[in-house]
C-alpha cells in the first residue's frame, strides 16, 4: 500500500456566491503522477492555491501526511510542502498536446486554432 502524502476530504471553498471548489476528494499519494483537466479556470488557481497552503475552506478536511492540517472549523494560513511548477506550452494542430481536448463555444465543438494555455504541475515533498 502506498503512503498517502495528501488529502482532500469533501471540501468545499467559496468565494463570495460563487463556489469554485464543491465536495471535493482528491488523494496524493506516494509516488503517484498525477494530472488535473479542468473545465473551465473557475476553480484550478483555487485548488492549487489550497494545496499549497492552509486557506479558510467553507467545509471539509485536508491532511497532509495523514496529519489534518485545515478544516472549516479552523485554518492556520500556513504552506504546506507543495511547489508549483508552471510552464507555458503551445497547442498546435496536429501536436501531442492536441489530444487534449480543448473546447470552445460551450464544449461544442474542438477548436483547431494554436491556441496558448498554462501547464501546471506540482511537487508535493514528504518527510523531513
Amino acid at each position: 500500500m502506498k503512503k498517502e502524502i495528501m488529502r482532500l476530504d469533501r471540501v468545499t471553498l467559496m468565494e463570495g456566491e460563487v463556489t469554485l471548489l464543491d465536495d471535493l476528494n482528491l488523494h496524493i499519494f506516494e509516488g503517484e503522477i498525477m494530472g488535473l483537466v479542468c473545465l473551465n479556470s473557475n476553480g484550478q488557481d483555487a485548488l492549487v492555491n489550497l494545496l499549497c497552503q492552509n486557506v479558510p475552506i467553507h467545509y471539509g478536511y485536508i491532511y497532509f501526511e495523514e496529519q489534518l492540517v485545515n478544516s472549516y472549523r479552523h485554518s492556520s494560513m500556513e504552506p504546506n510542502r507543495v511547489a508549483v511548477i508552471e510552464e507555458k506550452a503551445t497547442w498546435q494542430k496536429g501536436s501531442a498536446l492536441q489530444t487534449i481536448s480543448l473546447f470552445c463555444g460551450g464544449g461544442s465543438k474542438i477548436s483547431d486554432r494554436p491556441a496558448d494555455f498554462a501547464c501546471t504541475a506540482l511537487a508535493v515533498y514528504a518527510g523531513a
